[in-house]
């Protein structure tokens, strides 16, 4: 009577635990869609990890692996050490990736991830949701049907009674606090499950007198019981481990525990690593300091001056405090971002360290927070939060309210000299010139050209020539006759020598026309790309000849998983393009030059896409007289997103002067650059190009 009483007791300890644990949930949810679905992307990591460990493997580990174990011995082993290993891979090379892309493209379920967020896929959001029901249906039975069982032992209970007071607790808690109450519930009963199982093996390895005593009675019950394999196996020993090891890998297709990694913080993954960086900067910037200003370090340090100023005043935080809601939301996605404790509102994005690349994820996080979507290039007219504040805040009704956004910005102001004009790359975007600019004479302006577009719509132009036609007028209104300084990245490459041409139809000097690593058009595109993958994970795998025989293993192991994840992205990213979204583009391209109205599903539609469809036939009709000058990448870098996609377009072109020796009438001069595609302007590759763009301005000025 005693035990079956101190049973209900605990039971009822443990229940009203789970509930106002629940309780306390609910009281932190806000209300908000993201909120509900995701705990707004901000659950701690090892809550994270607890709740993955309970919601994956509670009522089977109370109830199945305890069976299972009492029917073969300790060859059960083999179960849990599959799902370490599981878990382990997946958390290391799959969870943090999908964590950081599901929050870029605003994904907030599985199905919308899977859709890549797009309403146009909603057959791939629909097949599923459909699965999920289904099998998160079965599983939820399952859980149910444990947490009867164990009442139906306990207390005598019939299992339909168990069942209700379970499924009664379970949409208790998930209505009244979303994910972060089912979360926040899993990781008490992940402790209960550590703490009870525990316990339960401490108990009986000490009631048969310890170790030894429990190995003797096992093999006295059945020897087969110390088996770490059973016997008459049909496939053999290592068949069976590795099956066991292979059960582990499920949690690559569980939804419920996919969802758990996309709720939780990323300062925690990422800390570690922006404290060495961090670390290793101050470190550049103190030797910086003690070099003086007449020698210049020999590591290759990409601290400017003023990030070395602001190093030194992080002793001496500003008092300057956000002054609104607005201001400190801005201050806690920089500090996120940025891996600082604290930002005043008057810091500067780029004296922080910011780059273009994390610009991209700065402003996915702006329109996640605010509803409204930036392009990143306003950074440079607001480079602090403060200044950015503003482009958020509610306008007056009365005030006007702009329809397009500005084409020209201006990227950094400077002195006498002749301006530099850049125009955007293939994702319509110029920030990532400012590392560039930065290392510029700086006497000389630098202007970067966006393409021409409202809130909604990434371009209003539905040919190039449109396109280069306001470029030119928009560049006149700043410099209004040559002699003209061009350049760009990629698509902006072409499209700065196509200006080129216009403006010397209509009798300008052009001076310059840098070309960043970028093809003109219809310049065939070589056969061997698979070859160069080869040869570059052979180069990678090389690299590692130097390390201990284990540590050589492992991070072979490493680099194969990145390649494939890599691959199979890009090769997902490819097939994407459908016969309906090249539908809908046409359709865009159709009422752009029909000057009609855009319907709503043809809103924020992706620039890169929608510059393929721009003019995909265009051919020059002219050339350009006078040399271009060809900064060409030659190596490709690491990213931790497996959207960048690198190559040097050397190694995609057959070309090896990208088709740029037909296009002018005096030839190519050529520097070849550290760093690939998406890396020749970051950090120390931008600075090795501004010497070289320097160099070769001040060669023209010579002359």
């Amino acid at each position: 009577m005693f035990d079956r009483a101190a049973i209900a007791l605990s039971f009822i300890a443990f229940l009203l635990l789970f509930t106002g644990v629940g309780i306390y949930a609910a009281t932190r949810k806000q209300n908000t869609t993201a909120d509900y679905l995701l705990a707004s992307r901000s659950v701690n990591f090892w809550l994270t990890a607890l709740s993955t460990f309970a919601t994956a493997h509670s009522g089977f580990m109370f109830a199945g692996m305890i069976g299972y174990t009492y029917l073969v011995g300790i060859s059960v082993v083999w179960l849990p050490i599959g799902w370490i290993v599981g878990d382990a891979f997946t958390w290391f090379f799959i969870y943090k990736r999908l964590r950081i892309a599901s929050e870029e493209s605003s994904s907030e379920t599985v199905g919308a991830f899977l859709a890549g967020n797009q309403k146009s896929d909603r057959a791939i959001a629909i097949v599923s949701a459909l699965v999920t029901l289904t099998f998160l249906g079965t599983y939820g039975a399952g859980q149910l049907v444990a947490g009867s069982k164990a009442l139906h032992v306990l207390f005598g209970w019939d299992y339909a009674w168990g069942i209700l007071l379970g499924a009664t607790i379970v949409v208790f808690y998930c209505f009244s606090g979303g994910i972060r109450a089912s979360i926040w519930t899993d990781a008490a009963q992940s402790l209960v499950m550590m703490l009870a199982m525990g316990g339960l093996l401490g108990i009986s390895v000490a009631a048969c007198g310890g170790l030894g005593g429990l190995w003797n009675q096992l093999e006295s019950i059945d020897p087969t019981l110390l088996d770490l394999s059973p016997t008459n196996l049909k496939f053999g020993t290592l068949a069976f481990v590795l099956g066991w090891l292979a059960s582990g890998l499920a949690v690559l297709g569980q939804p419920h525990i996919i969802v758990r990694a996309m709720t939780q913080q990323m300062e925690l993954l990422q800390s570690l690593a922006q404290r060495l960086e961090r670390l290793q900067q101050i470190k550049e910037a103190q030797r910086a300091v003690s070099l003086g200003p007449q020698e210049e370090p020999s590591a290759p340090s990409v601290l400017p001056v003023t990030k070395i100023a602001r190093e030194r005043q992080l002793l001496a935080p500003s008092d300057v405090v956000p002054k609104d809601d607005i201001e400190l939301k801005l201050a806690k996605i920089w500090e996120r971002l940025l891996g600082v404790d604290r930002v005043s509102p008057q810091d500067n994005f780029f004296q922080l360290g910011g780059r273009s690349l994390l610009a991209v994820r700065l402003f996915g996080a702006i329109e996640r927070e605010f509803g409204k979507k930036l392009p990143p290039a306003t950074l440079f007219s607001a480079p602090t939060i403060a200044e950015m504040a503003d482009f958020l805040r509610p306008a007056s009704p009365s005030a006007p309210q702009p329809t397009t956004l500005d084409s020209l910005v201006m990227i950094r102001d400077g002195g006498s000299e002749t301006p530099l004009f850049l125009i955007h790359d293939a994702n319509g975007e110029t920030l990532l010139y400012y590392n560039l600019a930065s290392h510029l004479s700086a006497e000389r302006p630098v202007y970067g050209l966006r393409p021409h577009s409202t809130e909604k719509h990434p371009i209003a132009h539905a040919n190039i020539a449109e396109m280069v036609a306001h470029y030119i007028e928009k560049i006149r209104s700043v410099q209004p006759h040559g002699p003209y300084f061009l350049g760009g990245l990629c698509a902006g490459g072409t499209l700065a020598c196509e200006i080129a041409m216009q403006l010397q139809s209509a009798g300008e000097e052009v001076s310059l026309v840098a070309i960043i690593d970028a093809a003109d058009f219809n310049t065939p595109v070589q056969m061997q790309a698979s070859e160069e993958r080869k040869g570059r994970l052979a180069a990678a795998i090389q690299e590692t000849q130097n390390l201990k025989p284990h540590q050589r293993l492992v991070s072979i192991a490493k680099i194969i998983a990145r390649k494939a994840t890599n691959l199979l992205i890009y090769e997902l990213v490819q097939k994407n393009n459908s016969p309906l979204n090249n539908a809908k583009f046409a359709l865009w391209r159709w009422l752009v030059r029909s000057n009609l109205p855009l319907p709503q599903f043809l809103y924020n539609l992706p620039f890169r896409q929608v510059w393929d469809l721009v003019d995909p036939d265009y051919v020059p009709n002219s050339q350009f007289e006078g040399e271009v000058v060809l900064f060409r990448a030659t190596s490709s870098e690491v990213f931790d997103d497996p959207n960048i996609d690198d190559t040097p377009y050397i190694e995609v072109y057959s070309d090896p002067l990208l088709g740029w020796e037909k296009r002018a009438t005096e030839g190519v001069v050529v520097y070849d650059i550290p760093g690939g595609h998406s890396s020749l302007l970051q950090d120390r590759n931008g600075r090795v190009l501004a010497e070289k763009l320097q160099e070769y301005i001040d060669r023209l000025s010579r002359e």
